[in-house]
């Protein structure tokens, strides 16, 4: 299995329970949970779009797990809408509960994967983040769980974009609102993220937010700012 995220978890929760399976997971990241993990850097090579104080948009009730409630897992009730952390700790307590964290090798980045008909085994490649080694594995089958949120979806430059002085970046890069802090934004789009994004900024000190929209507005009665 390729990818510990909340698909890749599914997978290998299920798979280690299943008599007559030998599986393994790569996971290219220094801790399972996938979109739900957060990082500071930004970049090409980085590949979760997740912001620090994201909240889901599902309440609980429908986020839970047939087999694991919120209440196992935490002793308590908890929020209607839970935050990032609330959620990866959750999915990853429902990992160790049914082994598949024994089956997942953190820090381990899938380069390659090629098949052999007449071997009929899949040839997979992997490195090492933390030792920079690569390692040569063969299996029977490969289950690809590595998302599909990593690609931004940037619009054609905008005339003027180029030569303008301020900070330009897609919602891929958002990683912390209290870096803006007192400034003056403006939010292209107006599905879920640019939605959040604008209430986020406004939230931890943004002086402003303009959205702006394709074809029509969000049509919500915004705060002032």
């Amino acid at each position: 299995v390729i990818g510990a995220g909340p698909s890749g978890m599914a997978q290998v929760n299920t798979l280690v329970n299943t008599e007559g399976i030998n599986v393994k997971c790569f996971e290219m990241n220094s801790e399972m949970g996938g979109l739900w993990t957060w990082t500071d850097k930004i970049g090409d090579d980085v590949h979760g779009s997740m912001y620090r104080y994201h909240q889901t948009n599902g309440l609980n009730e429908f986020l839970e797990l047939q087999n694991y409630s919120f209440l196992e897992h935490f002793g308590h009730l908890i929020t209607s809408y839970p935050p990032r952390s609330v959620m990866l700790d959750y999915l990853q307590g429902w990992t160790r509960k049914m082994g598949g964290d024994k089956a997942i090798t953190l820090n381990r980045k899938v380069t390659s994967v090629t098949y052999d008909k007449e071997t009929a085994k899949f040839t997979v490649v992997s490195h090492d983040t933390v030792t920079d080694s690569r390692s040569l594995d063969y299996f029977d089958k490969v289950v690809c769980c590595n998302g599909h949120f990593s690609v931004p979806n940037w619009v054609e430059p905008l005339p003027g974009m180029a030569d303008f002085k301020g900070f330009v970046i897609h919602s891929h890069s958002f990683r912390d609102a209290q870096n803006f802090r007192g400034k003056r934004i403006m939010v292209i789009g107006n599905g879920y993220s640019g939605e959040d994004i604008a209430m986020q900024c406004v939230k931890y000190g943004a002086k402003n937010v303009i959205c702006t929209w394709r074809s029509k507005p969000m049509g919500f009665n915004f705060p002032k700012e």
